[in-house]
């Protein structure tokens, strides 16, 4: 019998290929980081809660000040001040102590409370409502 003896190459990868690969991972390691941060920042559990909590208790407040001024089935705003100054609503901070302002934009039964703090400010927040 005539067995040929086949030569391998066990040398494995080359200086070339381990560089190349390791350039791969690297670009999807700080893809992957990326991403990451970008969805953490989207999230904000813990900033979303104290502020989502603030703008609940402002709405609150505006319910009971527009059912004591019997303006049911109108539309119209309710600011921060004058629900502070008729004692609905006291400290208006946030968990930083940083005061914040806000204001209620009501329709009939339909409620929406907007606020601005330093670092937090309701989506379609209109200062010209404040």
């Amino acid at each position: 019998m005539n067995y040929r003896i086949i030569k391998l190459n066990n040398h494995g990868w080359g200086l070339k290929e381990m560089l190349i690969m390791n350039s791969i991972l690297i670009i999807l390691l700080l893809l992957a980081s990326y991403y990451v941060y970008v969805l953490y920042n989207n999230l904000d559990v813990r900033k979303g809660t104290q502020y989502y909590k603030l703008e609940s208790a402002l709405q609150v407040a505006a319910v009971r000040y527009v059912n004591s001024k019997n303006m049911l089935n109108s539309k119209g705003i309710v600011r921060l001040y004058d629900l502070q100054k008729e004692g609905y609503i006291n400290s208006f901070d946030d968990s930083n102590g940083n005061s914040c302002d806000g204001y209620v934009v009501y329709n009939n039964d339909d409620y929406k409370s907007y606020i601005s703090c330093e670092f937090y400010t309701s989506k379609n927040y209109n200062k010209n409502n404040k």
